[in-house]
């Protein structure tokens, strides 16, 4: 900040006077904030620093024509934390996030920290300034559920023989599920995988929340084969049944289909609904963690799993 700096618009001069005062850790108090013009001080009644620009002849050019930078408050110390807004942190890691994809607010709290010496600023302010970076990246969230049906048309063209399902609620027609299962994922099942299917569910934490549920097989590697998913509202009996029918579409009965899953509520009953000639197992592991609460101990747990491990022809 110095005397005769201009700015090709009066934002980035508020942008520049922001960034200053992050840098220099104090607050700033506007006396006069108008389209051709700007006073600003230190938020300290007795300190002296003060600022003022104004636009030139041109109406466009915005320049520093007085600046008063001495302080004495003594509560200069940290002060600018204040000033770091959602809008200013979002300027800040709108790059990484298009570089990065997710960061943790975690990780943008200590890069910020360590670049700016932030401290004291609000988690929700983090928040809303990853939330309005992903904004000027991919747009709002309400626009991209907008482009639902497109997306289904657009997955159907480009993968033909899929089977692409969505919901929308039947009283405001906001989204509600999404299903996939690309043609080359349930033929490579059908031709190369053993008929085992995984099926687990994950919560989703963007805006909206929701689940994500998922049927994964395994290939002639052992590697985990991906065979669909689907967006719901959340695990429930009726997501699962309504997630398990579109499967039993896309891939058809195979003889000796076998089912695993954790046994979560409602799972046991949409299987024997959509897949009423398929196995349904438990997953051990999942077993065992109820089966340790009441018996622990480690020779119990080497006898458990003794058990699960033994070959039966």
């Amino acid at each position: 900040m110095n005397v005769g700096i201009t700015f090709h618009i009066i934002g980035a001069f508020r942008d520049a006077l922001r960034q200053h005062a992050i840098r220099k850790e104090f607050s700033l108090k506007y006396l006069r904030s108008e389209p051709s013009r700007v006073t600003a001080k230190c938020a300290e009644n007795d300190c002296p620093w003060r600022i003022h620009a104004s636009v030139l002849h041109d109406k466009v050019t915005f320049q520093i024509k007085t600046l008063n930078p001495t302080h004495t408050c003594s509560s200069m110390n940290r002060r600018g934390t204040s000033m770091a807004s959602a809008k200013w942190i979002s300027n800040k890691i709108v790059d990484w996030l298009r570089h990065e994809g997710d960061i943790p607010i975690s990780q943008i709290k200590k890069r910020l920290q360590r670049t700016y010496g932030l401290d004291n600023v609000p988690y929700h302010r983090y928040w809303r300034g990853k939330d309005k970076g992903n904004f000027k990246i991919s747009g709002s969230y309400e626009d991209l559920y907008a482009l639902v049906p497109s997306l289904r048309a657009e997955l159907l063209k480009q993968n033909e023989g899929s089977v692409v399902h969505y919901t929308v609620d039947d009283i405001d027609h906001s989204f509600e599920r999404f299903f996939v299962c690309f043609k080359a994922c349930s033929s490579g099942f059908i031709s190369g995988c053993r008929p085992f299917i995984g099926l687990d569910g994950c919560h989703l934490k963007s805006k909206y929340l929701g689940s994500l549920l998922a049927a994964t097989a395994m290939d002639g590697n052992n590697g985990l084969f991906p065979v669909a998913y689907a967006i719901v509202e959340g695990e429930n009996s009726g997501s699962w049944q309504w997630f398990l029918e579109y499967l039993y579409e896309a891939i058809g009965h195979l003889e000796g289909l076998v089912f695993m899953s954790d046994r979560c509520k409602g799972l046991d009953d949409a299987v024997k609904v959509a897949f009423p000639r398929a196995e349904h197992r438990a997953c051990m592991r999942h077993l065992y963690k109820n089966f340790k609460r009441k018996y622990p101990g480690e020779y119990l747990k080497r006898l458990v799993w003794s058990v699960a491990k033994a070959y039966t022809p």
